[in-house]
């Protein structure tokens, strides 16, 4: 027993087989990680280049084919390395476009090792930029204000930048611009003015001027002496869904130029209805699609996406609809959302500029 126990000859092999599993690993890494960096390398040529070629197309809403085409041939030319892949696309706004892929890279040498993983996950993200597309609204085909109400509302079309109202500090005469009246409820006044052009990045969007009281006195329509409310609506079209989405901004104008800021959080102000044509754009008793103006009613927003050729209709209450439970729930206002309605075109990309650059 004891000669068993002192006796070293075969300990040498022992201890390379025991050596042999680690070294392997390490050797099963250095090359898996090494290939796998090469792979990832390929990933990153494949997101630039799907995302500088959405960036470049003309229309955003082009942006899902060229998405899935390009998985396609990356799974094609690929097959053989990847166990899974998923390349994921969307607008981070109207200027930038980000493609994200994540794939889970088979290892060949660690694979053999017991305990080692079988796949290497990798990700690469990139984003694209553009100059956003310009878009153009067509004249409302209907503009119908409430001639029986006792405020004064005009309403007026003006192009919101949502880029430079991002920016720390923005000037609010620097992203919306081109202030154009298009209708009031006073029965007399006729407009006639060129509708503002908006350019790239801008959006068309609609103000709402009220001026308590005053519908019967011209003279006060736009006295700065008196009560007036201007509402905007900040409009943006969504370049993913190209959904119509509203960031209503309420303010209390003193003195014609002071602007004091209003809560609108739950605020009920404007309701929007989806018409594919202008058939559609008429209230439900007459076998359209927008509701029938009951009051106490919460209003209807808009959730479909505002392909060219279709309509948006805006139904205004031209007082704050104030939430239940809010001190103002209920004052001032039927809530019937139609005092003021305009049927509009939904925006068309009239301009591309095909420059592109990845910036991430």
């Amino acid at each position: 027993m004891k000669r068993f126990i002192s006796d070293t000859r075969g300990n040498v092999a022992m201890i390379f087989g025991l050596t042999l599993i680690p070294v392997m690993g390490f050797a099963g890494a250095a090359l898996d990680y090494s290939r796998a960096t090469a792979v990832r390398e390929e990933l990153r040529l494949f997101a630039d280049q799907t995302a500088l070629n959405v960036a470049h197309a003309g229309n955003p809403s082009s942006a899902p084919a060229i998405l899935a085409k390009a998985e396609d041939e990356l799974r094609g030319k690929l097959r053989e390395n990847l166990e899974d892949v998923q390349m994921q696309g969307r607008w981070l706004d109207g200027a930038h476009y980000q493609v994200k892929i994540s794939a889970d890279l088979r290892s060949s040498l660690l694979a053999g090792v017991p305990g080692m993983p079988k796949t290497i996950a990798a990700q690469v993200i990139t984003v694209a930029h553009r100059i956003p597309p310009t878009y153009r609204v067509l004249p409302p085909d209907m503009s119908m204000l409430d001639p029986e109400a006792g405020d004064y509302n005009r309403i007026y079309m003006y192009c919101y930048d949502p880029l430079r109202a991002a920016e720390p500090g923005a000037d609010p005469d620097e992203f919306r611009t081109q202030l154009t009246a298009i209708a009031d409820n006073s029965s007399t006044t006729v407009y006639d003015t060129e509708l503002p052009e908006c350019g790239a990045g801008e959006h068309v969007s609609y103000m709402l001027r009220n001026v308590r009281g005053a519908r019967t006195s011209p003279n006060a329509w736009d006295d700065p002496s008196r009560e007036v409310y201007n509402y905007f609506t900040d409009t943006v079209l969504d370049p993913n869904t190209r959904v119509l989405e509203h960031d209503v901004q309420g303010y209390r104008v003193r003195h014609g130029h002071t602007f004091e800021k209003i809560d609108m959080d739950d605020v009920g102000l404007i309701e929007t209805v989806h018409c594919r044509d202008t058939e559609e754009c008429k209230v439900e008793t007459q076998g359209g699609v927008i509701p029938y103006p009951g009051k106490g009613r919460t209003p209807e927003q808009a959730t479909a996406s505002c392909e060219d050729g279709q309509y948006m209709y805006f139904g205004w209450e031209d007082r704050p609809v104030y939430p239940q439970g809010h001190p103002r729930h209920g004052q001032w206002t039927d809530a019937d959302f139609d005092d003021i309605r305009l049927i509009v075109s939904c925006p068309e990309i009239i301009a591309t500029d095909r420059t592109v650059r990845l910036v991430q």
